[in-house]
């Protein structure tokens, strides 16, 4: 069997043909519909919509068809809500007759995404013809009416996740919103956020913009404790005593990641000032990306004992800095402008030196406002992560669905049957 035939047939030797379902091609189903571009040079044709359309092999179609990307991000799909056409990069398909539900298509299509990406092929980016769009092949319901159930139920989780997802980004924006607010006006004796309109004699101007008066203006070097770590080379690869260390890699913002963490060689002297603790901040010192220069992680209970490369600065409090609170100050925008503004370049990696870093303002509230603000975003970071967590757990539903009623596992008209009998 040659490789396209192959891939064609690749998801219905897959889920086989259930009773009652039979084999068709995509071609068999939809009627596929190609795009087309007006003229660039004739101004009228793009001043004129309908103009434009007579003028090009561009195709007018109804709502509820589907566009299937042929280029680049193969097999990205959309359902028309309105009457539309589209360019040369992709294909249009119209189910060809009262048979075959237009929603159960769509559902359909991306359920055999695999077998697209398969047949796609090019060299500066992917493609697929018109004739491998319609020789891919699926198992379908005879009947419409179960076809329609197994749409409207896909359809359902579909909108559950959009909303998740819509409030995921919500929640986002008013998590930046809220750490902005915390950082520069803090939390009043009330425990609401201090209003600078409301009392503008509790603010003061400084050099970072306006604070309130009860915050001292200070800098990293004046409230921390820096260590370097250890270069990277021929010397450290691990023989004898091997030390696990942590690399640019598993510093992201706010969080460490401790999936990968490799081991160096060094002995116990070497190891001793650069040992972390509970509660110490890793900073990164050198990046690709310069918009990933000063990221900041506090150090977990997980990672106390270990040690670090050379790409990251230890923080260690001297005191009137709460960690966590700490770890917010230099993930804020203000570093981040700071950190873009004067890390340097070399051989393609950004990066800032112990002086720079010494010298970033950094606000100090009274301990017991720091753990508040603290204690505040936690709060809300636990609401994020449940929300992270159920987008999650609706992907995985939809894909299970997926795979159970477009492979005929689960037979909703049947078992309906069988309860009405």
């Amino acid at each position: 069997m040659s490789p396209k035939r192959d891939a064609a047939n690749s998801i219905v030797l897959r889920t086989g043909v259930p009773d009652g379902w039979c084999e068709k091609r995509v071609g068999d189903l939809a009627q596929i519909v190609g795009g087309g571009t007006p003229d660039r040079e004739q101004s009228a044709y793009w001043r004129d919509g309908e103009l434009g359309l007579e003028n090009s092999n561009a195709t007018l179609v109804d709502p509820g068809a589907i566009v299937f990307s042929t280029r680049g991000t193969v097999g990205s799909m959309g359902i028309a809500a309105v009457p539309l056409t589209c360019n040369q990069s992709c294909e249009i398909l119209v189910p060809k007759n009262e048979k075959v539900a237009g929603g159960f298509l769509y559902h359909l299509l991306n359920f055999g995404l695999s077998a697209f990406i398969r047949l796609s092929a090019g060299t500066t980016f992917s493609a697929i013809t018109r004739g491998d769009i319609e020789r891919v092949r699926f198992a379908v319901p005879a009947d419409t009416e179960e076809q329609c159930e197994i749409a409207r139920i896909l359809d359902a989780i579909d909108v559950a996740i959009e909303r998740s997802r819509t409030e995921l980004e919500q929640t986002f924006a008013l998590r930046k919103s809220l750490l902005a607010a915390l950082l520069t006006v803090g939390i009043g004796p009330d425990g609401l956020l201090r209003n600078p309109q409301l009392r503008p004699s509790d603010f003061v101007a400084s050099g970072i913009g306006t604070l309130p008066v009860s915050w001292t203006p200070s800098a990293v070097g004046v409230e921390f404790s820096l260590q370097n770590g250890f270069t990277l080379n021929e010397e450290r690869r691990p023989r004898f005593r091997k030390r696990r260390y942590l690399r640019v890699a598993n510093v992201q913002r706010d969080v460490l990641d401790l999936h990968d963490v490799q081991e160096l060689e060094a002995n116990d002297l070497e190891v001793a000032p650069r040992v972390l603790a509970k509660d110490d901040l890793l900073v990164v010192e050198g990046h690709a990306d310069r918009m990933q220069i000063g990221r900041c992680a506090l150090v977990t209970p997980e990672a106390a004992g270990m040690t670090f490369q050379n790409h990251l600065f230890r923080l260690r409090s001297l005191g009137r800095i709460v960690p966590a609170f700490g770890c917010l100050w230099l993930n804020s925008s203000y570093s981040q402008r700071y950190w873009n503004a004067r890390c340097a370049t070399s051989s393609g990696l950004n990066t800032i030196n112990q002086r720079t870093l010494r010298r970033l303002v950094f606000p100090v509230p009274e301990k017991e406002e720091q753990e508040k603000i603290v204690n505040l975003v936690a709060a809300q970071r636990k609401h994020l992560d449940g929300l992270m967590e159920r987008c999650r757990c609706m992907e995985a539903l939809k894909k299970s669905l997926m795979h159970d009623l477009l492979t005929g596992r689960v037979r909703l008209m049947r078992e309906a049957k069988a309860v009405l009998s």
